[in-house]
C-alpha cells in the first residue's frame, strides 16, 4: 500500500497544545480561506462545532493514554451530547483534524494529519467497541489527508492511503490505494432527446442485428378509459390509436404516441392535451345571469 500513515503518539500537555494549535489553524484556514482576520473573530472560531470536537477528542485521548479510561469515556459522552460526534478516546489522529458538521459522525480508528470527516460517516472495526473499552487492534488506518464523504462507511482492518477520498454513501471493506477517489456508479439520466424507448425502437440489437420489441408506455391500455369520445375514443372504452404487438408475449399494447422513426423524436410524436376555454363551457349560473341581464334590459 502506497502512501504514508502518520499517527501521533500519546504525550503530555505540550503535545495536546501542539495538536490543538494545528486543529485551530486548520479550522481558520477552512472557514476564512486564508484571509487575515481580527483577533476577536479568530477567537469566535473556538465556539464552532468543528473546534469543539477537536478539543473534546484531544482531551479524551490524553486521558485515555494516561490510563483514565472512565474519565475519557465521560468526556467522549459529553462530546456526543453537545456536538453529535462520537470519537473513540483511544483513536490516534494527527494534527489538523477537521469535522465541519459533526452530526452522526462515528470514528474509531487511527488517522494521519489533515483528516476530514463529513456528516454521517462511520469509521471503525467490524465489532464495535464502547468508549470505555481498549482501542481495538482491527481498527481502520487512514493516511495523511484522507477524506471520508458524507454517509460513507469504512469498516474492518483496512488501510486507506494518503490523499484518498471515500465518496458519498460508499461502504469500504477493503484497502484503498493512495490518491484515489472511491465513489458509487452514477445512474443514467433519461432525457426526451435520447430516451431508452427511442433507443430500443430505432437502434438494432448489436448481438444478432434484430430490432427488439418496443418498451410499453407508462400507462398501458388507459387511452380509451381516460379520454372522451372527442379525443380518440370510439365511445365503447376502446382507443382508436395504433397498437403494437409484442414479439415476446404476443399481446397487444396501446401506445400513448406513435412509434418513432429513425432519429430523434419530433414534436408531432407527442399528444398535447389542451384545457378548454372557461368562457365556452356551459354553466347554469352563467345562463341564469344572461337571462336576467336580457330581462332587465327589455324593461
Amino acid at each position: 500500500m502506497t502512501g504514508s500513515v502518520t499517527t501521533p503518539e500519546p504525550g503530555g500537555l505540550a503535545e495536546l497544545r501542539r495538536l490543538l494549535s494545528a486543529d485551530f489553524a486548520r479550522v481558520l484556514r477552512q472557514t476564512t480561506g486564508g484571509k487575515p482576520t481580527s483577533r476577536l473573530r479568530r477567537l469566535m472560531h473556538l465556539t464552532l462545532p468543528a473546534m469543539q470536537v477537536a478539543i473534546f477528542h484531544r482531551t479524551a485521548h490524553l486521558l485515555h493514554g494516561s490510563g483514565w479510561r472512565r474519565c475519557a469515556a465521560l468526556v467522549s459522552d459529553v462530546s456526543l451530547r453537545l456536538t453529535g460526534a462520537s470519537l473513540h478516546p483511544g483513536s490516534p489522529i494527527g494534527a489538523g483534524l477537521f469535522v465541519p458538521h459533526p452530526a452522526r459522525v462515528v470514528f474509531c480508528g487511527s488517522a494521519g494529519i489533515d483528516l476530514i470527516l463529513l456528516p454521517g460517516t462511520l469509521v471503525g472495526p467490524r465489532d464495535w467497541v464502547f468508549p470505555g473499552q481498549p482501542f481495538p487492534a482491527d481498527a481502520p488506518r487512514l493516511g495523511d489527508g484522507a477524506v471520508v464523504g458524507a454517509h460513507a462507511a469504512v469498516q474492518g482492518a483496512v488501510t486507506v492511503g494518503a490523499g484518498a477520498t471515500i465518496g458519498i454513501g460508499v461502504c469500504t471493506l477493503r484497502d484503498v490505494p493512495a490518491g484515489t477517489v472511491t465513489m458509487l456508479a452514477q445512474r443514467q439520466i433519461r432525457t426526451p432527446e435520447a430516451s431508452p424507448f427511442d433507443a430500443r425502437v430505432s437502434a438494432p440489437d448489436e448481438r444478432d442485428g434484430r430490432v427488439p420489441a418496443p418498451l410499453p408506455p407508462p400507462s398501458v391500455g388507459e387511452g380509451g378509459s381516460r379520454r372522451g369520445a372527442g379525443e380518440g375514443s370510439d365511445g365503447a372504452g376502446q382507443s382508436s390509436e395504433p397498437h403494437a404487438r409484442s414479439a415476446s408475449s404476443g399481446s397487444r399494447v396501446s401506445l400513448s404516441r406513435p412509434l418513432p422513426t429513425q432519429g430523434p423524436p419530433s414534436p408531432t410524436d407527442y399528444r398535447i392535451h389542451t384545457i378548454p376555454d372557461v368562457a365556452r363551457v356551459p354553466s347554469p349560473v352563467r345562463e341564469r345571469d344572461r337571462v336576467r341581464d336580457a330581462t332587465s334590459s327589455e324593461k
